[in-house]
């Protein structure tokens, strides 16, 4: 009696479209279904959850193809499925193009919802590894970008063109230009980048940038927004990470959780005409600049940028400008940890450790509003330097140990360094033996007295700067100190916060930390 409703059942059921559906179709020498990248693009209507899959000759294997391969709007997915274009598991393949004339090896041309991984990508002529030009929900996946003229990996976007959740993880590029380079392009009012995601890439030997994104109409705020660079190393380029031209539209942008080390470059971490970025829990270091007459700075905060977060970084071992010319107020000082410079204003600079630096934190221009706070400053040739061009704007410097800033070799060692008094400075430990540029007063609650740090920068048991700051609402209810521990009362001087809690069965208590 049950059968006739079962037939009908499963009549409709076989008729009824299945979204999750997908064929695998295979390129190779023999026994694949097509000999060429582009062929099996061009020969099928790629659609949600296909896949293309390059092989080597044999399992394992490596192979070489010498293609630019093009993907329209035609080939793309959609929110049900993406399309994958990727190399077989195990298999090491290689586009090349060389010798194709001005190509991407790659290029994704007005679309959508497309996965590319497990591929080597190399000898583009004037183009990019992979291109990514007005194309959304992209997915770029263990993809190894070197020797390409100009870019490694290319996003790129003109006027009313848009490319939005863009990812960008695991990959590798080398030997190019630029190692990543995103932008909206020169005279575009309209386009706009959003959701773009760089994460646990390594960037490196690159002549130009290792990341740069951007509006090419310098100072232009070009509709870029929601960036997350994270968990990245990048290093031997001349340009680190440069993120310009964004605001927060769609949302706040971070750059945190990466190295960034021995690139010959004036800014290794540099935002410019931008707002609304974090940078926080970087390990910014020895970044030289043999080519700098005026800058060699870890992270710089230029040209207007506000709103701007700069958070537990480690930032040591810049130096190059005293190296480079003698020392003076308005030349080596510029060899800095931490710069603000150039109508930048509105920052907040806390919880970093600054030192080997010629300067650990400079403040230079005419931006007011940025604050200073809970900050480590030692070991460099000036601790602080307020460079500021007009009394009629404000900064704060709070919680801040300055202190030990004297390195030999170097003529004028500052713990704090004025010009102008447009900032408010106190609850500061000097050191013992603090050194000040002429005429300045010291805080009211600032204090001069040997921190007694740890040899690894931290605040030992008995440190008189343990309970000795300032609480600063609306900042502190939310901070965290160098190490990630949330601070609990009244707020330790310096990055680090000695203090945790702990349950004793019956409530949360709070705790020394020795």
């Amino acid at each position: 009696m049950k059968k006739p409703f079962f037939l009908v059942t499963l009549m409709i059921l076989l008729l009824l479209p299945v979204a999750g559906w997908a064929t695998t179709y295979t390129v190779g020498s023999s026994g694949c279904d097509y000999t060429t990248i582009q062929g099996a693009i061009d020969g099928e209507d790629l659609g949600p959850n296909d896949e293309v899959e390059i092989r080597a000759d044999t399992p394992g294997g490596t192979k070489t193809y010498n293609e630019a391969i093009t993907i329209y709007s035609s080939d793309g997915g959609d929110s049900s499925g993406y399309v994958t274009i990727r190399g077989r598991e195990g298999d090491t393949i290689t586009i090349d193009a060389d010798g194709l004339g001005d190509k991407s090896c790659i290029l994704l041309y007005g679309t959508q919802y497309i996965k590319v991984k497990n591929l080597t990508l190399t000898h583009s002529s004037n183009r990019a590894g992979i291109t990514i030009h007005h194309s959304s929900y992209i997915e770029l996946e263990n993809i190894i970008a070197h020797d390409c003229d100009h870019y490694g990996i290319r996003v790129m976007i003109g006027d009313d063109q848009t490319s939005e959740h863009v990812s960008i993880s695991n990959c590798e590029s080398y030997n190019n230009d630029y190692g990543i380079y995103c932008y909206v392009s020169t005279g575009t009012t309209t386009g706009s980048l959003n959701n773009l995601i760089i994460q646990y890439c390594n960037i490196h030997d690159n002549s130009e940038y290792g990341i740069r994104i951007r509006h090419q109409d310098s100072g232009t705020i070009g509709n870029i927004s929601a960036v997350n660079i994270h968990h990245c190393v990048i290093t031997n380029s001349r340009g680190a990470i440069t993120l310009a031209e964004t605001n927060d539209s769609v949302g706040p942008s971070y750059i945190c959780h990466n190295e960034v080390y021995n690139n010959d470059t004036s800014s290794a971490i540099q935002i410019n005409y931008s707002s609304y970025v974090t940078i926080a829990d970087n390990l910014v270091h020895d970044n030289p600049c043999t080519y700098c007459t005026y800058d060699n700075l870890g992270i710089n905060i230029d040209w207007s940028s506000h709103h701007v977060e700069v958070l537990r970084n480690i930032v040591y071992g810049h130096t190059s400008i005293a190296t480079n010319q003698p020392w003076g107020e308005s030349s080596a000082s510029n060899s800095t940890g931490i710069h603000i410079c150039c109508g930048a204003h509105d920052n907040i600079v806390a919880y970093n450790l600054c030192y080997d630096n010629i300067t650990g934190i400079h403040v230079h221009g005419e931006g007011g509003g940025n604050k200073i706070y809970n900050n480590i400053l030692t070991n460099n040739c000036e601790g602080i330097h307020l460079d500021i061009y007009t009394e009629e704007v404000t900064n704060e410097v709070k919680n801040n140990i300055i202190a030990n800033n004297t390195r030999p070799g170097v003529s004028v060692n500052y713990d704090l360094y004025q010009e102008k008094n447009a900032f408010i400075e106190d609850y500061n430990f000097f050191g013992a033996s603090p050194s000040f540029s002429s005429g300045y007063t010291l805080g009211a609650h600032s204090i001069q007295q040997d921190p007694l740090l740890t040899p690894n920068y931290h605040l030992s048991h008995n440190s008189p700067c343990i309970n000795a700051g300032t609480f600063i609402s609306g900042f502190h209810e939310t901070a965290l100190d160098i190490d990630g521990q949330p601070i609990l009362g009244t707020p330790d001087i310096g990055c680090d916060e000695r203090k945790a809690l702990w349950w004793d069965g019956r409530g949360w208590h709070i705790q020394r930390m020795y």
